[in-house]
């Protein structure tokens, strides 16, 4: 009996160290950041799975935990990667399209749905504020 209860103490303390979702979310978020995966329209929660080093479920919970689920995640940083095009005057790019695909957007409509549903202004009508003004 007491050799069980060694060799089952000694097991345990192999194992990795479980993580909060907190440091899970700050390890998502650091290679979201670092790699700028948000810039490939067509990322999907494998590949950030894959670079955190997490499995698809533990990603997918913790984005729906700490940032209102994984397309809102992702979408938040292709606009506000957008929005620092647009306040830079030498970035600028010359069509809405090209914006949007430079942002990690599919097009230019998902980039106007997302923008008009977080911010409540579509991005062409921002765009062409900013155009106007320079």
């Amino acid at each position: 009996m007491l050799l069980w209860l060694f060799r089952t103490k000694k097991r345990g303390a192999d194992r990795p160290k479980k993580r909060s979702g907190l440091e899970m979310f700050r390890i998502i978020d650091d290679v979201m950041k670092s790699g700028k995966l948000f810039l490939d329209p067509e990322l999907c929660l494998n590949r950030i799975a894959a670079e955190s080093g997490m499995n698809r479920t533990y990603v997918s919970q913790t984005l729906g935990k700490y940032a209102k689920g994984y397309y809102s995640y992702v979408n938040e940083y292709r606009l506000r990667y957008a929005f620092e095009i647009l306040t830079d005057v030498s970035r600028m790019p010359v069509t809405l399209t090209e914006l949007a695909s430079c942002s990690g957007f599919s097009d230019e409509r998902a980039m106007n749905k997302y923008c008009l549903k977080a911010y409540g202004i579509t991005a062409s009508h921002y765009f062409s504020r900013r155009k106007v003004s320079h």
